[in-house]
């Protein structure tokens, strides 16, 4: 067991989440082209709202535009992913149970109960921007969460088979390993 996670896992600084929550809405205004909103003064509940509308906002605006969304994908899992490695090395992550762990503690952080042992099935009961999100949005914003489990498994993938926002109970996708080299 990683004690770095374990740790994380039971106890996650309100300022470490919200330094990290601030990068998020940094990155993704960057993938979006657009001003990130400003959530200084806000809580973090109030600043995981603004982000979620903020996101649901620039995702709806891209896909009104031919092949804007394949783009802003592309910006967002390459922003992800680099968000991952940085993960990967402050908390020493080096199994698939260490990347389960991290994609927990990171999705708990953003209200999403994430449930994954490994390398494997994955299933997300309770998504806070399923409230926010429609299908097609979601689909856009995937691409974060791609992006960080390719980031945090060194090149492994998650592929998404159904999803909150398009009226199934859960999410359910599939964590697999980097292809063997």
């Amino acid at each position: 067991m990683n004690l770095l996670l374990g740790l994380a896992g039971i106890y996650l600084p309100a300022p470490f989440a919200k330094r990290r929550l601030v990068r998020l809405i940094g990155v993704t205004a960057d993938a979006f082209h657009s001003q990130a909103p400003d959530v200084r003064g806000l809580s973090y509940r109030e600043s995981l709202a603004a982000f979620a509308v903020f996101s649901r906002d620039c995702a709806e605006a891209c896909l009104s535009l031919p092949d804007g969304a394949d783009a802003v994908r592309s910006r967002l899992f390459d922003a992800a992913q680099t968000m991952g490695q940085d993960l990967r090395r402050e908390f020493q992550v080096a199994t698939g149970q260490d990347v389960a762990s991290a994609l927990r503690i990171s999705y708990k952080a953003l209200g999403i109960k994430f449930e994954g042992a490994g390398f494997g099935q994955v299933v997300i009961r309770r998504c806070l921007f399923s409230a926010y999100y429609s299908g097609s949005v979601c689909r856009v914003m995937q691409a974060l969460d791609q992006g960080l489990a390719c980031g945090l498994s060194q090149g492994g993938r998650l592929t998404f088979t159904s999803r909150i926002t398009e009226g199934s109970q859960c999410c359910r996708a599939v964590l697999q390993p980097p292809p063997a080299a």
